[in-house]
Protein backbone atom coordinates (compact mmCIF):
# COMPACT_ATOMS: atom_id res chain seq x y z
CA UNK A 1 0.00 0.00 0.00
CA UNK A 2 1.33 3.71 -1.26
CA UNK A 3 1.98 6.16 1.38
CA UNK A 4 -1.37 8.33 0.01
CA UNK A 5 -3.33 5.24 -0.09
CA UNK A 6 -2.58 5.06 3.50
CA UNK A 7 -3.19 8.33 3.92
CA UNK A 8 -6.60 8.39 2.44
CA UNK A 9 -7.63 5.57 4.33
CA UNK A 10 -6.62 6.92 7.94
CA UNK A 11 -8.26 9.85 6.92
CA UNK A 12 -11.65 8.07 5.76
CA UNK A 13 -11.13 6.32 8.82
CA UNK A 14 -11.07 9.64 10.90
CA UNK A 15 -14.24 11.05 9.38
CA UNK A 16 -16.13 7.87 9.93
CA UNK A 17 -15.18 8.24 13.37
CA UNK A 18 -16.53 11.26 13.36
CA UNK A 19 -14.23 13.86 12.74
CA UNK A 20 -15.63 15.58 9.37
CA UNK A 21 -12.60 17.86 9.77
CA UNK A 22 -10.48 15.19 7.52
CA UNK A 23 -12.66 15.21 5.29
CA UNK A 24 -11.21 18.01 3.37
CA UNK A 25 -8.05 15.52 3.45
CA UNK A 26 -9.74 12.91 1.48
CA UNK A 27 -10.48 16.09 -1.14
CA UNK A 28 -6.52 16.88 -0.88
CA UNK A 29 -5.74 13.17 -1.48
CA UNK A 30 -8.40 12.83 -4.75
CA UNK A 31 -9.51 16.02 -6.28
CA UNK A 32 -6.49 15.74 -8.58
CA UNK A 33 -7.04 12.38 -9.95
CA UNK A 34 -10.90 12.75 -10.08
CA UNK A 35 -10.86 15.84 -11.59
CA UNK A 36 -8.81 14.27 -14.42
CA UNK A 37 -10.89 11.46 -14.58
CA UNK A 38 -14.03 13.31 -15.01
CA UNK A 39 -12.12 15.98 -18.20
CA UNK A 40 -11.05 12.85 -19.83
CA UNK A 41 -15.20 11.93 -19.56
CA UNK A 42 -16.37 15.04 -20.59
CA UNK A 43 -14.03 18.43 -22.13
CA UNK A 44 -16.57 20.86 -19.77
CA UNK A 45 -14.77 22.90 -16.98
CA UNK A 46 -17.68 24.03 -15.45
CA UNK A 47 -19.16 20.60 -15.52
CA UNK A 48 -16.34 18.62 -14.06
CA UNK A 49 -16.12 21.40 -11.60
CA UNK A 50 -20.16 20.72 -10.64
CA UNK A 51 -19.83 16.48 -10.67
CA UNK A 52 -16.85 16.92 -8.63
CA UNK A 53 -18.11 18.59 -6.10
CA UNK A 54 -21.52 16.76 -6.02
CA UNK A 55 -19.48 13.32 -6.06
CA UNK A 56 -17.41 14.83 -2.55
CA UNK A 57 -21.31 15.71 -1.19
CA UNK A 58 -22.48 12.66 -2.06
CA UNK A 59 -19.44 10.63 -0.93
CA UNK A 60 -19.36 12.44 2.57
CA UNK A 61 -23.08 11.73 2.69
CA UNK A 62 -22.88 7.86 2.07
CA UNK A 63 -19.25 7.44 3.86
CA UNK A 64 -20.47 4.48 6.19
CA UNK A 65 -21.59 2.82 2.97
CA UNK A 66 -17.95 2.58 2.11
CA UNK A 67 -16.06 -0.52 2.87
CA UNK A 68 -12.82 0.48 4.70
CA UNK A 69 -9.64 -0.83 2.95
CA UNK A 70 -10.96 -1.36 -0.26
CA UNK A 71 -10.55 0.74 -3.36
CA UNK A 72 -11.88 4.58 -2.47
CA UNK A 73 -10.81 6.55 -5.81
CA UNK A 74 -12.49 3.97 -7.56
CA UNK A 75 -15.84 4.23 -5.51
CA UNK A 76 -15.42 8.01 -5.67
CA UNK A 77 -14.99 7.80 -9.46
CA UNK A 78 -18.60 4.94 -9.69
CA UNK A 79 -20.27 8.12 -7.25
CA UNK A 80 -19.04 10.87 -10.06
CA UNK A 81 -20.14 9.29 -13.04
CA UNK A 82 -23.55 8.37 -11.92
CA UNK A 83 -23.70 12.09 -11.06
CA UNK A 84 -22.40 13.19 -14.96
CA UNK A 85 -24.22 10.52 -16.23
CA UNK A 86 -27.70 12.51 -14.23
CA UNK A 87 -26.17 15.78 -15.61
CA UNK A 88 -25.76 15.00 -19.28
CA UNK A 89 -29.74 13.57 -19.26
CA UNK A 90 -30.57 16.65 -17.45
CA UNK A 91 -29.24 19.01 -19.53
CA UNK A 92 -29.89 17.08 -22.46
CA UNK A 93 -33.84 17.50 -21.98
CA UNK A 94 -32.90 21.15 -20.93
CA UNK A 95 -30.95 22.45 -24.30
CA UNK A 96 -32.38 22.75 -27.25
CA UNK A 97 -30.12 21.41 -30.25
CA UNK A 98 -27.84 24.56 -31.01
CA UNK A 99 -26.87 24.95 -27.73
CA UNK A 100 -25.75 21.17 -27.56
CA UNK A 101 -23.78 22.22 -30.79
CA UNK A 102 -22.28 25.34 -29.29
CA UNK A 103 -21.12 22.72 -25.65
CA UNK A 104 -19.26 20.90 -28.70
CA UNK A 105 -17.62 23.49 -31.34
CA UNK A 106 -16.78 25.35 -27.97
CA UNK A 107 -13.41 26.14 -28.10
CA UNK A 108 -10.84 24.32 -25.95
CA UNK A 109 -9.15 25.96 -22.67
CA UNK A 110 -6.78 29.10 -23.52
CA UNK A 111 -2.74 28.55 -24.19
CA UNK A 112 -2.25 30.49 -20.81
CA UNK A 113 -4.83 28.40 -18.81
CA UNK A 114 -1.69 25.94 -16.98
CA UNK A 115 -3.27 23.77 -14.77
CA UNK A 116 -3.00 19.90 -15.55
CA UNK A 117 -6.57 19.36 -16.08
CA UNK A 118 -6.84 22.37 -18.31
CA UNK A 119 -3.84 20.71 -20.47
CA UNK A 120 -5.33 16.95 -20.36
CA UNK A 121 -8.68 18.96 -21.82
CA UNK A 122 -7.08 20.08 -24.78
CA UNK A 123 -4.92 16.77 -25.45
CA UNK A 124 -8.17 15.44 -25.54
CA UNK A 125 -9.72 17.62 -28.16
CA UNK A 126 -6.43 17.14 -30.09
CA UNK A 127 -7.35 13.57 -30.08
CA UNK A 128 -10.62 13.73 -31.01
CA UNK A 129 -10.29 16.18 -33.56
CA UNK A 130 -7.91 12.78 -35.17
CA UNK A 131 -10.82 10.52 -34.96
CA UNK A 132 -12.93 9.74 -37.98
CA UNK A 133 -16.28 11.36 -37.90
CA UNK A 134 -18.41 8.44 -37.17
CA UNK A 135 -15.70 7.43 -34.07
CA UNK A 136 -16.43 10.91 -32.94
CA UNK A 137 -19.73 10.50 -33.71
CA UNK A 138 -20.36 6.96 -31.55
CA UNK A 139 -18.30 8.79 -28.60
CA UNK A 140 -20.79 12.07 -29.01
CA UNK A 141 -24.07 9.76 -28.14
CA UNK A 142 -22.30 7.42 -25.72
CA UNK A 143 -20.48 10.96 -23.43
CA UNK A 144 -22.64 14.03 -24.41
CA UNK A 145 -26.08 12.35 -25.12
CA UNK A 146 -25.34 9.90 -22.20
CA UNK A 147 -26.65 7.12 -24.70
CA UNK A 148 -26.05 3.51 -23.45
CA UNK A 149 -24.54 1.30 -26.18
CA UNK A 150 -27.68 -0.60 -26.45
CA UNK A 151 -29.08 2.97 -27.60
CA UNK A 152 -26.38 4.03 -29.66
CA UNK A 153 -26.49 0.34 -31.80
CA UNK A 154 -30.54 1.21 -32.21
CA UNK A 155 -29.17 4.72 -34.40
CA UNK A 156 -26.19 3.42 -36.00
CA UNK A 157 -27.81 -0.67 -36.97
CA UNK A 158 -25.48 -2.37 -35.94
CA UNK A 159 -25.33 -4.57 -32.77
CA UNK A 160 -24.75 -3.29 -29.08
CA UNK A 161 -21.93 -5.55 -28.19
CA UNK A 162 -20.29 -3.65 -31.59
CA UNK A 163 -20.85 -1.19 -30.57
CA UNK A 164 -19.39 -1.46 -26.70
CA UNK A 165 -16.31 -2.84 -28.45
CA UNK A 166 -15.92 -0.22 -30.86
CA UNK A 167 -16.04 2.47 -28.18
CA UNK A 168 -13.79 0.19 -25.95
CA UNK A 169 -11.17 1.00 -28.68
CA UNK A 170 -12.10 4.47 -29.29
CA UNK A 171 -10.86 5.09 -25.25
CA UNK A 172 -7.73 3.16 -25.70
CA UNK A 173 -6.74 4.70 -28.83
CA UNK A 174 -7.31 8.36 -27.18
CA UNK A 175 -5.81 7.03 -24.46
CA UNK A 176 -2.49 6.19 -26.82
CA UNK A 177 -2.85 9.50 -28.19
CA UNK A 178 -2.54 11.31 -25.21
CA UNK A 179 0.20 9.77 -23.68
CA UNK A 180 2.11 10.39 -27.15
CA UNK A 181 1.20 13.76 -27.12
CA UNK A 182 2.57 13.97 -23.26
CA UNK A 183 5.59 11.96 -23.53
CA UNK A 184 6.71 14.68 -27.04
Amino acid sequence: MTESASELDQAVQSVKDGDSAAFEQIIELTERRLRAFLALQVPDRELVDEVAHQAYITAYEKLDEYASGTNFIGWLKRIAVNHLRNECRRRSHASTSQERLAVLIAPGPTPTESNETSDRVACLQRCLQKLPPDARRLLLLRYEECLEPAQIAEKVGKGASHVRTILTRLRQSLLECMEAQNAS
